[in-house]
């Protein structure tokens, strides 16, 4: 009797041992595959960020690009005696009710989202600025009197063509870095 005991006592424990071994495998098995799974969501849940990040910035920046092209295409209007200056910012200011433009965010999601596209978008802001300078120039002889502004031209086309080269590397730029993601 005493040996049947043993045996069922041994059989009991080795028993017990598998279970907590398989049990213990089984917990590894299990703390794995969610670690996994947390991974894989983080990392879904960044790249889906990212990715909505980017394609606002896309919409953010074309509709800016577009106003600013609308507003050129004006002042060149202006600069071959079709608008007066009056006509051209009313224009302006009837294109700026139908979008809202917001740099900081632009600037924002450039910094911290998309910093390599941060070199393209700066020279957007120089071409802008340098046509931008052009039309202030002609912007004072028109006040003074000399309304007509063809001697504007070459050099205002040639800005307009150089802006719109920048923006056009920009949203390439940033759609490369939208695809990558």
């Amino acid at each position: 009797m005493s040996g049947e005991l043993t045996t069922a006592l041994v059989s009991v424990i080795i028993g017990g041992a598998l279970a907590l071994v398989g049990s213990f495998l089984s917990n590894r098995a299990s703390q794995a595959r969610l670690k996994f799974q947390i991974e894989h969501d983080s990392c879904q849940k960044k790249r889906d960020l990212l990715l909505e990040r980017g394609e606002e910035l896309y919409g953010l920046t074309d509709k800016w690009l577009n106003y600013l092209f609308e507003h050129t295409l004006n002042i060149l209007s202006v600069m071959q005696g079709k608008l007066t200056y009056n006509q051209s910012l009313d224009l302006d200011i009837e294109a700026g009710k139908n979008i809202s433009m917001n740099f900081a965010r632009i600037q924002l999601l450039i910094d911290i989202y998309f910093p390599s596209s941060r070199k393209a978008y700066d020279s957007i802001l120089k071409e802008r600025d340098k046509i931008n300078a052009i039309e202030a120039t002609h912007k004072r002889a028109y006040r003074n009197g000399d309304i007509d502004g063809t001697s504007f031209l070459p050099a205002y086309l040639k800005k307009q063509n150089s802006l719109e080269k920048a923006g056009e590397v920009f949203k390439n730029q940033l759609i490369e870095c939208i695809r990558t993601i």
